[in-house]
């Protein structure tokens, strides 16, 4: 028997092998005026830390049990608001967001986390997210200066430093001239997309394969549309993280600024199959698809039954 990597999620090291699809966890920010709790949706123009929005779950919110979003985000502006990011036809039915304001004094670390679930044991996992800043930080340092989503081995860590915790995040990060879109984590910072703008959203995808005797290889893909194959990524990473990938208890959205630009994240996930965190085909497709199918696995069917 094949040994598995262990890779903590929630309270749970994972060791062994998941037998179906399964969608670990899910926040999509879902907010209105008033809010309820109950059916998982914040109330809008608050906080994610505020009483409001304490004992929110439920409803779209997957994963997160009886755990809130706790964190430093005291020197930030931090707020729930109406109308989710899209990517393509991804993300259309959500209609809610998150955003932090970056403070315009002081470089500084905030964050907010909250806690996943223990799950199934895992072999492969995938996390997506999106987001988009209105203003983009160009420090460039040993730290991540800008701001990232993902999900990490604390919900106040030391996400700052690459070297320094066990999970991944995504995100913009300064060059000195603009900002780079990372995945950042494991002694790592890997550029996916140079040079990125600000106001687009990105959507971003990373499968994580947990290697049982040596390094975890890591692919990225970048905007994916519903046509979009597991071998269409925009980056491979294989050989580098030394089997430092090991720990995904946390949700995470990180800020690291200076500045006063509003970072926007949505649509927040992590699950075992990539069809789980990628576009699906609009619902109309899907309407001409499912006779196609049928009729061609009635054919099939047909066929067998001639030949038996």
């Amino acid at each position: 028997m094949t040994r598995m990597k262990r890779v903590i999620i929630g309270a749970m090291i994972a060791a062994g092998s998941v037998a179906q699809a399964e969608r670990i966890a899910y926040e999509g920010f879902e907010s209105s005026a008033y809010g309820d709790k109950a059916s998982g949706i914040y109330k809008r123009n608050h906080s994610l830390r505020h009483a409001a929005n304490v004992d929110v779950r439920g409803g779209a919110i997957v994963g997160f049990g009886v755990n809130n979003w706790h964190g430093n985000t005291e020197l930030f502006k931090s707020s729930l608001k109406d109308g989710g990011l899209t990517s393509g036809s991804f993300g259309i039915e959500n209609s809610g967001r998150a955003e932090l304001t970056g403070p315009g004094g002081p470089l500084g670390v905030r964050m907010v986390g909250r806690r996943v679930n223990a799950v199934s044991d895992v072999r492969t996992l995938y996390m997506s997210g999106m987001l988009r800043t209105s203003a983009l930080d160009t420090t460039a340092s040993s730290y991540l200066d800008g701001c990232a989503m993902g999900f990490a081995d604390s919900e106040l860590g030391q996400e700052y430093n690459s070297g320094k915790f066990h999970g991944l995040l995504f995100g913009f990060d300064g060059n000195g001239k603009g900002a780079d879109l990372v995945v950042w984590g494991g002694g790592k910072r890997k550029v996916v997309a140079s040079n990125v703008s600000a106001d687009v959203t990105y959507h971003v995808v990373v499968e994580i394969v947990f290697n049982p005797s040596g390094d975890e290889s890591v692919k990225v893909w970048l905007n994916p549309t519903a046509a979009t194959g597991p071998a269409d990524c925009e980056a491979e990473i294989t050989g580098e993280y030394a089997d430092n990938l090991s720990d995904f208890s946390f949700a995470t959205l990180y800020v690291r600024s200076a500045g006063t630009g509003i970072m926007t994240f949505d649509e927040l996930m992590l699950a075992t199959e990539y069809s789980d965190v990628m576009p699906k085909p609009p619902s109309f497709l899907l309407g001409f698809l499912r006779p196609v199918l049928f009729e061609e696995f009635r054919m099939q069917s047909e066929c067998k039954g001639e030949r038996g």
